[in-house]
């Protein structure tokens, strides 16, 4: 079998070979903004004052609810399920570990994490800026909630003896969206800073 390579392959079919390469630098320029994407988020990260702390978030994260103990994200923008809670309340004398008070808060969420994910662990990474002084626990991972759902859930439980205050963090959405926000909810755990 004899292939006839010739420039007349490329001028019949001149609008196809347009529409291909056309392709292929907007596949290039997508590619080069999402590499950018997190970049342009830490230079541009919307400061949220809640509680001692402020949280810098995307400014796609819309709150949905907020008052003195309590703010939820959501992204409105969007159809998908996601959302990111942050609680506060005075922390109180605990006999239990973190990493025991933070699993009784995952069974309260009726969550069962999958073989190797959801492994509580105590981050040092975590623990900087306004949580130097803190107890940290953290869990990452695609569970299974009441049984029925599948989730991507990260969450995190502060106990900031400095502040005295009990902080938790949680980010749920289906597992592919905790893909898409999952980073993001990271750098705003890791980067909280004190009112």
């Amino acid at each position: 079998m004899q292939t006839n390579f010739s420039l007349e392959l490329f001028t019949q079919n001149l609008f196809a070979w347009s529409f291909l390469v056309l392709c292929l630098i907007a596949m290039a320029y997508a590619m080069k903004a999402i590499k950018k994407e997190k970049t342009v988020f830490i230079e541009n990260a919307t400061s949220i004052s809640f509680g001692p702390y402020i949280l810098k978030v995307p400014g796609w994260w819309s709150i949905t609810l907020q008052n003195e103990n309590e703010i939820r994200f959501e992204r409105t923008d969007t159809r998908y399920d996601w959302f990111a809670l942050f609680k506060i309340e005075t922390l109180k004398e605990n006999s239990k570990s973190i990493v025991e008070e933070f699993t009784d808060e995952i069974h309260e969420r009726k969550l069962m994490f999958d073989l190797g994910a959801g492994v509580i662990h105590q981050p040092e990474s975590t623990k900087q800026n306004a949580l130097t002084n803190a107890d940290v626990a953290r869990v990452e991972g695609t569970a299974t909630q009441n049984g029925i759902e599948r989730v991507y859930y990260d969450a995190m439980l502060a106990r900031d003896h400095e502040t005295k205050i009990r902080l938790w963090a949680e980010s749920k959405s289906s597992v592919l969206n905790g893909l898409v926000e999952g980073p993001y909810f990271e750098y705003v755990i890791q980067n909280l800073e004190r009112n």
